[in-house]
């Protein structure tokens, strides 16, 4: 399971304990298995609850509580089809169970189809898709497919009844600051801080905002702020190296690369600044292992190759350049034949 993912059923736990409406075991806990159940979930131990659940359900198949529990179960456990079979085997029970319906449409959001959940959201009924719940999941599969403006409008509809959700500041700070709002987005996230002040991910986008908008001390401060509260925070890392390098330290900046880099080895973005940082102060044999490397994790990168291409020419590898020139072209660089035409014709 992926970063995102991971993140997204983290926000799915909190929808779940905050939004949607408790509901009682009190008429199907009558057994030991049940019982056992419930003691299992509450203890996270998913595998064993799933196991308990499923006896409950060989005894009375039709509860909708149970076969919630269990989809619950196989929630946690991200085996996300068997969950949303228990889900749907609710709705066909009761086509108006909000919390069955909530689950399917959160599945498609985790599973990578925010097209799908936005459908299935705007085929619900006027009371779920005015809900809260609804809000926020619509809000989640307009961010998740890009369309930032309309996921603004949704969190900010959310934020109008809970308006001291730390949680969903941060998500339409992100939101803000993925259309360069920049202002609103640290209105944002500063409201976050404010709430929970030991949460490294909200000093880290509040940063980049202000880089953003050449507030570079201030920027430095929330960087260093978000290190402090996490070590493992690649993103501070890889941002804090940017802003170094904007400043004219290309050796401070390749020391945080590193560090990103070992947190996360997975970042291409990593490799791609700690390239051009060595090639500035003139280690082009180690920018191009690191272009290389951010060109295997991201083939269809034009920037990398284009960025590769004056490396090799640095190298005279004239040759090796002006492909890698034609490449970062068909990639959509432009810029790409400018270079061309100066340097391979």
């Amino acid at each position: 399971m992926n970063q995102t993912s991971k993140k997204k059923l983290k926000l799915f736990c909190f929808l779940v304990l905050l939004i949607l409406p408790k509901y009682s075991l009190e008429q199907v806990l009558d057994n030991k298995s049940c019982d056992l159940a419930e003691k299992y979930e509450g203890q996270n131990n998913f595998n064993a609850a799933l196991i308990e659940w499923s006896k409950c359900l060989q005894n009375n198949p039709s509860s909708e509580d149970l076969l919630m529990s269990r989809g619950i179960c196989y929630m946690n456990l991200t085996l996300f089809d068997k969950a949303k079979t228990d889900f749907n085997k609710i709705m066909s029970l009761n086509p108006k169970s909000e919390k069955a319906r909530f689950h399917i449409i959160w599945i498609s959001i985790v599973s990578g189809k925010p097209d799908e959940a936005l459908t299935l959201i705007d085929k619900s009924s006027p009371e779920m898709i005015n809900s809260v719940s609804f809000k926020l999941l619509k809000a989640t599969a307009h961010k998740a497919i890009g369309n930032f403006t309309e996921a603004i409008e949704s969190y900010s509809s959310y934020l109008e009844i809970d308006s001291l959700n730390q949680e969903m500041l941060a998500e339409r700070g992100e939101c803000y600051l993925f259309i360069e709002e920049y202002i609103k987005g640290i209105n944002d996230f500063t409201k976050a801080i404010k709430l929970t002040p030991n949460e490294s991910n909200y000093y880290t986008l509040r940063a980049i905002c202000k880089k953003e908008i050449n507030e570079q001390n201030s920027a430095m401060l929330d960087f260093n702020k978000a290190i402090q509260l996490n070590v493992k925070n690649d993103q501070a890392f890889l941002e804090r190296g940017r802003l170094k390098f904007t400043l004219g330290d290309e050796r401070g900046a390749i020391s945080d690369y590193d560090k990103a880099i070992v947190l996360n080895a997975t970042n291409s973005i990593s490799f791609y600044f700690r390239a051009i940082s060595k090639s500035r102060i003139g280690d082009h044999n180690g920018a191009l292992i690191d272009i290389n490397k951010c060109i295997s994790l991201e083939a269809k990168m034009g920037d990398a190759y284009y960025i590769r291409g004056f490396i090799k020419l640095e190298l005279n590898n004239v040759n090796g350049a002006c492909t890698d020139f034609s490449k970062a072209g068909e990639l959509g660089i432009m810029d790409a034949y400018d270079a061309i035409k100066e340097n391979c014709n």
